[in-house]
């Protein structure tokens, strides 16, 4: 088969180790009934996202998606509590990078 197997999942972490935990065991159990686990923020570069921006450092925004990715761009600081759509670009180092669209 090419590509992607048929049936893939994947997990995104938020929290404590309580629920680094949980979320492996949740992995196990789907990698058992035959799921392929796939990195989640690899999935999503070149997906297109609204990004909630939270806060603006060295003309750098930061920010979450709608499914919680955090995500820095180039703006400004008056752009700091609104929602810009981008497209996510790459990861560098343990960031993802978005380019405005």
């Amino acid at each position: 088969m090419h590509g992607l197997p048929y049936k893939t999942v994947a997990f995104h972490t938020l929290g404590c180790k309580l629920n680094f935990a949980e979320t492996s065991t949740l992995a196990q159990d789907f990698i058992n009934s035959g799921y392929s686990l796939v990195n989640f923020h690899n999935q999503n570069i070149g997906s297109e996202r609204m990004l909630l921006i939270e806060s603006y450092e060295d003309g750098f925004l930061s920010g979450l998606t709608e499914n919680y990715i955090r995500v820095k761009t180039i703006g400004k600081s008056e752009e700091v509590n609104s929602i810009v759509p981008l497209q996510i670009k790459y990861i560098h180092g343990d960031e993802m990078i978005g380019r405005r669209i």
